[in-house]
């Protein structure tokens, strides 16, 4: 049976980005996918803005497995509280833990042309500014935002 759409209906898809700075993000989900154009699976994570007038606001972070990245594993996860100690020989990564963890990252504004072909904006962590929230590696994975 078809189902009837109402174009009338249409709601503004339009997104505008948080200005460019220094947030508080919270992980929102976390998904296993892949394997990517590298050939290695990649974990997507969802964050939104936690606190002031760009609150819940949406950013997306890929961290790929591929041995080439561990540099941005080793970012994302000590950012979000893992101890830096336990990123050493085989590690178990277990995807359904970390909603709820919080860091802090710069988010930058990139332009960007969709498959489609339309432009659009959005927000991106810039690499190399995820952090703790309290400056440091503190080892408590999943710290949670009170």
């Amino acid at each position: 049976m078809p189902v009837m759409l109402n174009f009338d209906e249409r709601e503004d898809s339009s997104f505008e980005p948080a200005p460019a700075g220094l947030y508080k993000l919270i992980v929102t989900d976390t998904e296993i996918k892949g394997p990517g154009q590298s050939g290695y699976q990649y974990c997507n994570f969802e964050f939104a803005i936690a606190e002031g007038p760009e609150a819940g606001k949406k950013v997306w972070k890929i961290m790929s497995f591929s041995p080439r990245a561990f540099f941005n594993v080793e970012e994302i996860l000590t950012a979000l509280g893992e101890d830096p100690d336990k990123l050493n020989g085989d590690y178990a990564f277990d995807e359904t833990i970390w909603p709820g963890a919080i860091c802090e990252a710069v988010l930058n504004i990139t332009h960007y042309v969709s498959s489609s072909g339309q432009p659009g904006v959005r927000n991106e962590i810039e690499q190399g500014t995820m952090k703790p929230i309290d400056g440091g590696t503190s080892g408590s994975p999943r710290r949670r935002l009170t």
